[in-house]
């Protein structure tokens, strides 16, 4: 595992993914053995396509995550590698089911804080709206809530789509770069009217409550949270 990049696993990068059919089908040693392979033959990883054979290259196979319980598997080694050592008990389970069910936007927003707070940036610096993807990614997946990011559907891409008890909370996020009231405000209607206007999570299967709401990340540490909508089917 940590011959892999975890992060890449998780956010489907094709580098991690994208295995030479000879790597599987040649002895190798324990030593020299290919990462992907040994994880294959574990179970942590599954094929995800059929092997390939591009013009005049080696022909080669494309690997994924097989389930929720491995990706939470790599979220627990990502937070291991990725926050302080602290940030693991501080930000455990504890919680975050019954802000989300609850639909708690005030106590979820200064969770989310305390999570941003938490990260080691050495490794894992939040400069833009992708390092705000991948924080909220290894957290919830950390938590036992099932995320997808960049979900797509009919009106574009809704930045997060979690699943958590009884609601489906989908997350639009922005990122200020000056950190000043009137650009976080500006930003927090502007993801709220993306949220609206694009019907995000809406076109998608959803649980009973759709919680829709919109979040503004300013370093270092500022969360800032406002509702959309919520709804019951």
């Amino acid at each position: 595992m940590e011959r892999l990049d975890i992060i890449a696993l998780l956010q489907g990068i094709e580098s991690e993914r994208t295995i030479a059919l000879n790597d599987f089908t040649s002895p190798a040693s324990f030593d020299s053995m290919v990462p992907q392979v040994l994880l294959y033959q574990c179970g942590y990883l599954t094929l995800k396509e059929g092997y390939m054979l591009p013009d005049g290259a080696e022909p080669f196979v494309k690997m994924r995550l097989p389930n929720f319980e491995i990706k939470q598997s790599a979220a627990r080694e990502a937070m291991s590698r990725r926050f302080k050592p602290e940030a693991a008990g501080d930000l455990s389970l504890r919680g975050i089911k019954q802000l989300v069910t609850e639909h708690d936007i005030v106590r979820l927003q200064e969770l989310l804080a305390r999570v941003f707070a938490s990260i080691d940036y050495e490794h894992t610096p939040v400069i833009n709206e992708a390092g705000v993807s991948l924080v909220l990614q290894i957290f919830f997946l950390f938590c036992g809530c099932d995320i997808v990011c960049n979900a797509h559907q009919s009106g574009g891409r809704a930045d997060a789509v979690i699943s958590c008890g009884d609601t489906t909370l989908v997350l639009e996020y922005k990122y200020s770069r000056t950190g000043t009231d009137e650009d976080i405000a500006r930003l927090l209607s502007a993801a709220k009217d993306q949220i609206l206007s694009r019907d995000y999570g809406n076109t998608l299967r959803r649980r009973r409550y759709l919680w829709r709401a919109a979040l503004v990340f300013a370093a270092p540490h500022t969360v800032r949270m406002e509702n959309a909508d919520l709804t019951e089917s």
